[in-house]
């Protein structure tokens, strides 16, 4: 029953894999993110320049992470493959206290927004401990922002603006994700969503 077995398994979905192949990786990522990382959402304004003026708030989600040391940012992107890494901000030279010891070294970040965040929070997210909340709303947020794209393709919706419940539910995310960010206690709605894995 061998062949019969392997051709009903081909008719079945699965997941597709995420950018982080090992269970392993997946774990040290998820650390890193809930120790020096951010997930989290950025607001920019939606610029018509027919009419010249913002035309509706858009809502993007990142990820973040932050460290002196760059062979942890290295690692992050050999993991994933995605983006590279940054400086921050500078040290000053003369930042050591009076035991002699730097108090202030060079910063470096690796950040991703959008699709290849969102990658990167449902590759990580079973391991996440601290930023299981943030994960959730930067992904609803994004199902959302595919939502609201869907809208404007549909004859007689009226233009290019997302609907008002959308658009409402957009700007709660940016709203409660900065709470979360700020250890503000955050009652999470029932429409927000757990990551998953994308199903083929």
């Amino acid at each position: 029953m061998i062949p019969a077995r392997v051709a009903l398994a081909l008719q079945q979905p699965y997941p597709v894999p995420t950018c982080v192949k090992d269970e392993r990786d997946r774990a040290w990522l998820a650390a890193m993110f809930d120790g020096e990382g951010t997930i989290s959402i950025r607001r920019y304004d939606s610029y018509r320049k027919e009419v010249k003026q913002i035309y509706q708030d858009g809502f993007v989600a990142f990820t973040s992470v932050a460290n002196s040391d760059t062979e942890l940012l290295e690692q992050c992107i050999v993991i994933t493959g995605y983006g590279s890494s940054r400086v921050k901000w500078r040290g000053r030279a003369g930042d050591i206290d009076k035991r002699g010891i730097v108090t202030r070294r060079d910063n470096y970040g690796w950040r991703l927004e959008a699709n290849k965040a969102i990658d990167i929070i449902r590759a990580i997210y079973p391991y996440l401990i601290a930023k299981r909340k943030q994960a959730c709303i930067a992904y609803t947020l994004d199902k959302l922002n595919k939502q609201g794209r869907i809208e404007r393709t549909i004859p007689g919706h009226g233009g290019r603006r997302v609907s008002k419940e959308i658009q409402d539910k957009k700007k709660l995310c940016w709203e409660l994700i900065k709470k979360c960010n700020q250890r503000e206690p955050v009652d999470i709605p029932t429409w927000i969503e757990e990551p998953q894995q994308e199903i083929q």
